[in-house]
């Protein structure tokens, strides 16, 4: 990382390693702050259906986790697909 930051002064991108480290500091709390929005904005929606009734009962949690496995195998079989 020191390497990282030491190449960024050098080329003349920024003045000081402060400023490097200042940037990369604005930069996580930029993306930071986007993550915790699309969370909200997913909670929001997922609110939004619940109260409309838009939602699955499940009998039990290792049925839930059966379908999330099964989901998780297709999509995974589809990338594969997708990557020959």
């Amino acid at each position: 990382m020191e390497k990282l930051v030491k190449e960024k002064v050098s080329t003349g991108a920024y003045e000081s390693p402060g400023d490097v480290v200042r940037e990369a500091l604005r930069l996580l709390e930029q993306r930071d702050a986007e993550i915790l929005e699309a969370l909200r904005r997913d909670i929001a929606a997922a609110s939004e259906q619940f109260d409309r009734g838009e939602f699955t009962t499940y009998s039990s949690s290792r049925e839930l986790g059966e379908i999330i496995k099964a989901e998780a195998r297709k999509r995974l079989a589809k990338q594969a697909a997708k990557k020959s």
